[in-house]
């Protein structure tokens, strides 16, 4: 992740929820504190997803399983509220 996209999410984060940004810090924080000990079974694993991981560790159904709430959680109903107003 870069610095902009991180800077962009902070600031949409507050003005869409009115969220504390320390929150958002922390949340990440905790995150990587708990990825850094899931990354190396990834990396052994040779996988490019996490899908493709769960697929193999634990059959197909249960990674397509995770595969849909990935793709359930990246899209947001509400996407359309970050998109510019068209003027009339």
């Amino acid at each position: 992740m870069g610095s902009n996209f991180l800077v962009t999410a902070i600031v949409v984060i507050y003005l869409l929820f009115m969220l504390w940004i320390g929150w958002y810090i922390t949340t990440m924080g905790i995150a990587f504190i708990i990825l850094s000990f899931i990354a190396p079974k990834f990396r052994a694993a040779i996988v490019k997803t996490v899908p493709e991981y769960f697929r193999r560790r634990y059959g197909k159904s249960c990674g397509l399983l995770f595969a849909g709430i990935i793709s359930a959680t990246m899209s947001s109903s509400d996407s359309d509220c970050l998109a510019p107003e068209e003027e009339d």
